[in-house]
């Protein structure tokens, strides 16, 4: 009799890992996107080749790496779909300086980030862009709509800032976000929840990292996250 039996859940997430390790070692052409920072060091955003027009660009948050669960789980996913994939760092993610995340930085942020995608796009032809971002990842892929304009796009915003609240809406957009997230809050989702262009997903009593105080229940909605973005990318 087996102790522990794997639910619907668990297996989904195990099928997106062993399916990233078997892309690495039959598909994959990885290469290290390097973009100079305005803080003087060398930023290297990982970019993930497949057989794909498409190109995934994950963006992170300020503390919320492209390693924390969300943005990990995203990332696999957009590589069981077979698309290509760019994984954004910050500058400020490789210096030990205190930085504030005032306008100039931010603004230098989102001109790195260009950087990195415009050499991707340059290096191969894409048709479709997918940009899925976390808290400033969210600010940042707003700001880069209009740049890659000529692209078709769709956007994943999880735990947005309200200022994308006009990007939102003007692109094929899906937007994730807790009930008891601080920063985007009911008076913002009543803004979007109508918008043809939007989907709203709501989870009930998650926090700002979309996770709840119960770690069984912060699984369960990794799940329904992943595969909610999984199957809107797709």
């Amino acid at each position: 009799m087996l102790f522990f039996q794997v639910s619907k859940k668990l297996e989904f997430i195990l099928s997106i890992v062993n399916n990233f390790y078997e892309r690495v070692v039959k598909l994959m052409n990885e290469k290290i996107i390097e973009v100079k920072s305005h803080l003087g060091v060398k930023i290297r955003n990982e970019y993930i080749i497949q057989d794909s027009d498409v190109l995934v660009i994950i963006l992170p948050g300020g503390k919320y790496t492209t390693l924390a669960p969300l943005l990990y789980y995203a990332y696999n996913a957009s590589l069981q779909a077979g698309y290509d994939v760019l994984a954004i760092e910050y500058g400020f993610q490789n210096t030990d300086q205190d930085i504030i995340l005032d306008k100039i930085t931010i603004e230098n942020m989102i001109n790195e980030t260009k950087d990195a995608v415009d050499i991707c796009t340059k290096e191969k032809k894409y048709k479709k862009l997918i940009f899925i971002g976390k808290c400033i990842g969210t600010f940042i892929q707003n700001s880069l709509i209009n740049k890659f304009r000529n692209y078709d796009q769709k956007h994943v915003f999880l735990t947005p800032w309200p200022e994308c609240i006009d990007g939102m809406v003007a692109t094929n957009s899906i937007v994730i976000v807790g009930t008891n997230d601080n920063s985007f809050k009911e008076e913002h989702i009543r803004k979007i929840k109508d918008s043809e262009n939007i989907k709203v997903k709501i989870i009930e009593n998650a926090n700002h990292d979309l996770e709840k105080d119960d770690f069984r229940e912060s699984l369960s909605v990794l799940y329904e996250i992943t595969e909610c973005i999984y199957n809107f990318i797709k």
